[in-house]
Order: C-alpha cells, then structure tokens, then sequence
C-alpha cells in the first residue's frame, strides 16, 4: 500500500512540475477525420517552434516548453472543413487561456508565458 501511494504522489508530483513549464493544447474534431489541413504556429519570441494539429482522429493533445517571460504568439492556418474543429489552450499556470472554435486565419492569441521554468545560469 506505501508503494502504491508513494508512486501515485511521485506520479501527481510530475505532472504537476510539467504543466507548470507547458502550454498544452487538446484538440478536437467533431467529424474524427482530423483537421483537414489546419494547423496552428506557436511562435516563442519571434521563432516557430511548434506546429500544432490534428492529423487524423477525433481528438488529441501537444504541448509546448517555455520560459517565465516567454513572449507566446498562436496563429492558425484554416483547412478543409475548419466548422468542425475545437480546442482548447492551457498556459502554464493552468489557465484556460482559449476555448473555441477555429479562430480567424492569422495571429488569435498572443500570451506572455507564467511559466514557473527560468533560464538557466550556467556560467
């Protein structure tokens, strides 16, 4: 039984230190033949380095690492079929920061990352 609750704490314990680094996405599609062709940029000061969809299924998730400070722009590319995407977007804290359909092409959401990750200092 003390295992057991160790590895669930050791479990919690991790999530909990991962989502407070990451952005996290969960993805939806309401026919289940993925995003048609929609995609969604996450630029990290000024650089792509995510590209975020759904390529088949009818749902799925991503995440993405940032630093406290991060300047976070999210732009979409529509697709085939954009009516039948939702998703929802997560910051690092763990707020809600977007919950809805297939916004407008182009930049729909830009977010200063509170994430709880710093440089490191390494000399």
């Amino acid at each position: 039984m003390k295992k057991t609750l160790l590895l669930m704490s050791f479990a919690f314990m991790y999530c909990l230190s991962f989502g407070q680094c990451h952005y996290v996405i969960d993805m939806q599609d309401s026919y289940g033949d993925g995003w048609n062709g929609a995609s969604i940029a996450v630029n990290v000061n000024g650089t792509v380095l995510a590209n975020w969809g759904l390529t088949s299924g009818a749902a799925g998730s991503d995440s993405l690492e940032t630093l406290n400070g991060d300047v976070v722009d999210f732009l979409f590319t529509g697709g085939s079929w954009d009516s039948e995407i939702t998703f929802q977007i997560t910051d690092p804290a763990g707020n809600n920061i977007y919950n809805g359909g297939a916004p407008s092409a182009g930049s729909f959401l830009n977010h200063t990352s509170n994430s709880t990750c710093v440089p490191s200092t390494v000399n």
